[in-house]
């Protein structure tokens, strides 16, 4: 964190216009926080998916391995192809189009996750594994193509490092950690292993909550923050002759 925030500082320094484009463009805030807490979930739920499922069925780590890891890859795949052309597709109809996606997300990621660590089936909760990750896998294209969208092409390359870094600290770094010690929490209320590490995956999906109100947040100012792009670069000195 104090890495970021000197990095930040040296930016208002070194590139005042990069650092306004970024940190002053609301669409660009929301959207940079909005993302990553539904990477929380992805990278939470699928750290935890094996030893939860471990936990509640007779299986083996070899079994479980296999179908988790084929149908992750699978529904990750599907997921990440359709919700990249879905989103160019609603871009073309309203500016702020993109960001649907990351509802599809939300409202699709949340009840099959829920009903795969609630199902008494194993093979039932491998099949919800591969359906769950489609649309929880449909939205890592929107963020950096946004970003792309609210800076200019010089900016692209400074805006896009700053959403992954964003996505590495609130995702890949809290959503498992968090998701264990939650687990930890209620293990130590009383709950047994698998029902405390079940109890930890729905009560983080409550992120989901912030996650809707940053997209609302993000949708209402992406399209004045895109139309003024070029005015808001002017106005900060950058040279924008080509790009008219």
């Amino acid at each position: 964190a104090y890495v970021t925030f000197s990095w930040a500082q040296s930016l208002a320094v070194r590139d005042p216009a990069t650092f306004a484009m970024i940190f002053r463009s609301k669409a660009m805030i929301f959207t940079m926080i909005a993302f990553p807490t539904i990477s929380f979930v992805t990278y939470g739920v699928g750290f935890w998916t094996a030893p939860l499922l471990l936990r509640l069925h007779d299986t083996s780590a070899a079994e479980v391995g296999m179908y988790i890891g084929l149908g992750s890859a699978l529904g990750g795949l599907i997921g990440v192809t359709v919700g990249g052309a879905m989103a160019d597709w609603f871009k073309t109809m309203k500016p702020s189009g993109r960001l649907l996606i990351g509802y599809f997300a939300v409202f699709g990621t949340a009840p099959l996750v829920l009903w795969m660590i609630y199902t008494d089936s194993l093979y039932m909760a491998f099949a919800l594994n591969l359906f769950y990750h489609i649309p929880s896998a449909s939205w890592p294209g929107i963020p950096p193509s946004t970003a792309a969208d609210l800076v200019m092409p010089r900016m692209r390359a400074v805006a896009g490092a700053y959403y992954i870094l964003v996505n590495t600290f609130i995702g890949l770094a809290l959503g498992p950690y968090v998701m264990g010690q939650l687990s930890d929490f209620y293990a130590a209320g009383g709950l047994e292993s698998a029902d405390a590490l079940r109890s930890a995956i729905t009560t983080s999906l409550l992120i989901f909550i912030p996650t809707l109100i940053c997209l609302t947040l993000a949708w209402r100012h992406l399209p004045r923050d895109e139309a003024s792009r070029l005015d808001r670069a002017r106005d900060l000195g950058e040279d924008v002759t080509e790009m008219i």
